[in-house]
């Protein structure tokens, strides 16, 4: 009687235990199932995030590449420089709108794009000018469309560079600089031809369009040939006809419809602008002063010996004929063919379609001696600095 007693005692706390391993359990599977819940969403949140900062990163770029788009503007297009306006496009599956303000040379870019639900607003202050001489313009002689055919004492200092057949003569010299060409180079004298760079220099133009214009009011004016000596007083005088070129003061323009002769002795001073219809003819001794330009629509030509042009530019479409002894500084580019056919000191840069040289020439590259900037008809290159960047910030509706 006694021993069920005890063994029917002894079951109870079993079941008690048991129920509480239960319950234990229990708490455990619910306490996990939560924490997989917070893990999932947590991890639904990061992937959220994730997307959301690749939207915006996306965004960033599709704003910086509007900028780039308004940049690439200014740096090629003359009348975007002038009258900005503001531009928008699609690029990278979202858009950008970017707005344009000038003040002088400095220019202010505001880019906002938009991929999404992110917005992404960058701005930026950029500096544009537009007066870097072109590259061709770098060289000592440069033949941008002919052969170069140097034949005898010639002295070079500076590189060469032609697009065509180069021939040296066997006693020409060549200091601080190589000879390219695209073509052949031939001869035995003192210099080292260099091999083409990757990217070659672009060949030069001349937009004849300003001169152009300013004739053609040439041809509509009734005034009678100017009474020399000449003072410009900063005007532009026109002549219907020819004329023959004595002493004249600037700054000034005179555009002469057709032919224009330099008189004996005459003496152009500094800041006068020559413009001839025809030919511009140096037949007499003669002084041109500093920040001088000879533009001629046929050719220029020199036929008198000593001429002296001091920082000057002469420009054409044709040929240059130097058949006499001249010595300049300064700038000479003719479209057609530079000739010269006696001694001659040219310092600055000679640019022609073709260049030859039948006798002595001294030919030195000096930038000094070019103008600051180039001169209407030559397309200046065109530099762009940034003053300021700053990324706004990033809007997220």
């Amino acid at each position: 009687m006694s021993q069920r007693m005890i063994s029917a005692g002894t079951t109870e706390p079993l079941r008690h235990a048991r129920g509480s391993v239960l319950i234990l359990v229990l708490a455990v599977v619910l306490a996990l199932s939560l924490l997989g819940l917070l893990f999932l969403s947590m991890g639904e949140v990061n992937g959220l995030d994730t997307v959301r900062g690749q939207h915006h990163n996306q965004a960033f770029h599709i704003a910086e590449g509007g900028l780039q788009q308004a940049i690439g503007r200014l740096r090629v297009q003359s009348a975007y420089r002038q009258g900005p306006t503001n531009l928008n496009g699609s690029l990278g599956g979202g858009a950008y709108v970017v707005q344009v303000a000038r003040t002088g040379d400095l220019y202010y870019l505001t880019s906002r794009s938009s991929l999404r639900d992110c917005t992404r607003s960058i701005r930026q202050v950029v500096n544009v000018k537009a007066n870097g001489w072109p590259e061709a313009f770098a060289y000592a002689l440069f033949g941008s469309n002919g052969d170069i055919n140097l034949k005898k004492g010639l002295s070079i200092c500076g590189d060469v560079f032609d697009y065509g057949n180069l021939s040296m003569a066997k006693d020409a010299t060549v200091s601080n600089g190589m000879v390219y060409a695209t073509g052949t180079i031939t001869g035995s004298g003192n210099f080292t031809a260099g091999a083409l760079p990757a990217t070659l220099p672009l060949q030069p133009t001349l937009d004849t369009t300003w001169y152009e214009a300013l004739l053609a009011q040439a041809a509509l004016s009734t005034n009678a040939a100017p009474i020399f000596p000449l003072q410009l007083q900063g005007q532009t005088v026109y002549v219907k006809g020819s004329l023959t070129l004595r002493d004249i003061t600037g700054p000034g323009t005179l555009v002469v419809l057709g032919n224009i002769t330099l008189g004996q002795d005459a003496y152009v001073s500094p800041n006068c602008t020559i413009i001839s219809g025809g030919t511009l003819s140096f037949a007499k001794t003669g002084v041109a002063g500093s920040n001088n330009l000879f533009y001629a629509r046929t050719g220029i030509s020199i036929a008198k010996d000593g001429l002296l042009l001091q920082g000057c530019t002469l420009l054409t479409p044709g040929n240059v004929d130097a058949r006499k002894t001249f010595e300049m500084t300064g700038l000479i580019f003719a479209v057609g063919t530079v000739m010269i056919k006696k001694d001659a000191a040219v310092y600055g840069s000679i640019v022609g379609g073709g260049v030859s040289a039948d006798m002595n020439l001294t030919a030195e590259y000096d930038r000094s001696f070019l103008p600051l900037e180039p001169p209407p008809g030559i397309t200046p290159v065109v530099a762009v600095h940034r003053v300021s960047w700053h990324d706004e910030c990033i809007i997220t509706p």
